[in-house]
């Protein structure tokens, strides 16, 4: 029997669905905006290769809010509509004798933004970072990969790396990484007691405790052997300060299955590539940015299909090209590959500036849709250089979907049902994410001997519009806080329809609505 709470349950697993009947799953990749790409490189400081650092929307300040830049140096920009975006002249940071700029004081990858921590830990860590040593040359002159540093700041634009700890892990851990608060509401799922094994296996006299909670979550690139080739993978490291973390453990590797897609990518985009050879195809999970969603986790998984070794030309890495996948997980170990490891956002056509790699994405819910901000470059990995020898440009890029609008089930006009597993629940009305336009969807609840008395089919007045948000109701009434906290399990019945999502809420009483 699964606990659910109120969370919204989505339909990206069969988590919760005990049968169904007459139903497909569908997957639904974003719609890339129409006048990609939103932000480029224009002035000299910004340098030639420009990505998305962090992306997210600042309630306070009502405006969109980007860092973007890499290597050893980071912009700040901000949009009213998400769309237009202002480089506003900051006066931080000297470039060629002036502070004319748009240039932060500091160095970030992904940001944690916690305006709800005011009053509760220091203001001058508001904003906290975490992003690869290897971006501070004063630390490392010679290069090479040294750990991950984290770095605090108050406003977002001044940043200073925390004092006594850094680098906060050590070891040749790659370059790409993604970090997140995770939610209060779902701590609970992180079953550490009795500890598991590996989160005792500490490095460099890390103190954690048998109490350990954690707090933050940081996605980082390892480097592991399968098969003939070294590969990079996914893996995950805990915080409960966001100063002291678990050493990282390997969650997330290319198999069989994906090298054999690499393969099929790669023959796909010859008329790009400039080198290949064929028996050098396979993939790599280049990283991983996570999305809390609804109670679980969502992943955009960073794919890596290599074509050769540069080497054999007198390069280094490898050439190839990159896109991302959907994955998703609830308790952030288990991953599942959503849409059977079809892209999630797609390579562009040669003409497109997403044509040779695509890298991040950074989730943004604005009303009923979600927008994703992307890294995007025309050329492909391992020097960029393009087989038709045209010049490589690079932005930032927009998407955007449905709210829940990842999968679905779906029946057309022959009908179909799905019945979940048996379920506690916490609320007094269930809505639903669906499309029925042409369609319909009716839900009944139901216990172990049948329906329940005034919720059944014949009782459910069914939906028949597009809703994101619908509020189900039987015989007029909406109210099932009387079933709250006992065990149930809900048939939907669609027909010509797509059901993304329900959730059970607390809404109006058929009291109040009457009163209205």
């Amino acid at each position: 029997m699964k606990e659910i709470g109120s969370f919204k349950q989505l339909f990206v697993d069969d988590y919760l669905v005990e049968a169904s009947s007459g139903l497909t799953w569908g997957f639904h990749p974003p719609e890339k905006y129409g006048a990609n790409p939103i932000l480029q490189p224009e002035d000299p400081w910004e340098g030639e290769l420009v990505q998305a650092n962090e992306v997210f929307y600042d309630s306070e300040q009502q405006l969109y809010r980007m860092w973007y830049g890499g290597g050893h140096w980071c912009n700040y920009a901000t949009s009213a509509d998400g769309i237009a975006w202002d480089k506003a002249n900051l006066g931080i940071k000297e470039h060629e004798g002036s502070t004319a700029n748009n240039l932060i004081d500091g160095i970030v990858g992904r940001i944690v933004y916690t305006p709800e921590m005011r009053g509760t830990e220091p203001p001058e860590r508001l904003y906290k970072t975490f992003y690869d040593a290897k971006y501070i040359p004063d630390k490392d002159p010679g290069g090479g990969w040294r750990g991950k540093i984290v770095s605090f700041s108050e406003d977002g634009l001044r940043w200073v790396p925390h004092d006594g700890g850094n680098p906060v892990i050590v070891g040749a851990l790659g370059d790409v990484n993604s970090v997140v608060r995770i939610p209060e509401n779902v701590l609970h799922r992180f079953a550490l007691d009795p500890m598991p094994e590996w989160l005792k296996k500490y490095e460099k006299g890390y103190k954690f405790y048998h109490s350990f909670l954690p707090r933050y979550l940081a996605l980082v690139k390892l480097n592991v052997r399968i098969g003939h080739f070294d590969r990079r993978a996914v893996g995950i490291t805990y915080s409960e300060n966001f100063t002291e973390w678990s050493y990282p453990q390997l969650v997330l590797a290319p198999d069989e299955r994906d090298d054999e897609l690499a393969y099929e990518q790669i023959e796909a985009s010859l008329d790009l590539l400039k080198w290949d050879d064929p028996k050098q195809r396979h993939s790599h999970f280049y990283g991983m940015d996570v999305f809390p969603y609804a109670g679980m986790y969502l992943g955009f998984l960073n794919i890596f299909d290599s074509s050769m070794e540069m080497e054999q030309v007198g390069g280094s890495n490898q050439a190839g090209i990159m896109y991302i996948q959907l994955v998703a997980s609830r308790d952030l170990v288990h991953w599942n590959r959503v849409g059977d490891r079809k892209p999630f956002i797609a390579m562009g056509g040669l003409d497109d500036i997403d044509c040779g790699m695509i890298a991040g994405a950074h989730a943004v819910v604005a009303g009923d849709t979600i927008r994703y901000y992307y890294s995007a470059i025309s050329g492909p990995h391992g020097g960029r250089d393009r087989k038709d020898g045209k010049p490589v440009s690079c932005g930032v890029c927009l998407a955007t979907s449905r709210l829940d609008g990842f999968a679905s089930v779906g029946a057309d006009g022959q009908g179909g049902h799905l019945t979940t597993k048996a379920f506690t629940f916490e609320g007094n009305a269930l809505t639903l994410n669906a499309d029925a336009s042409c369609g319909s969807v009716g839900v009944e609840i139901l216990r172990d001997d049948g329906p329940v008395k005034g919720f059944s089919r014949t009782d459910c007045r069914a939906l028949s519009t597009d809703d994101v948000s619908h509020t189900v109701s039987w015989n007029r009434n909406t109210d099932v806080g009387s079933l709250s906290g006992t065990t149930v399990r809900l048939r939907f019945h669609l027909e010509n329809a797509k059901l993304y999502s329900f959730q059970f809420m607390d809404g109006p009483t058929n009291e109040q609505i009457a009163a209205q």
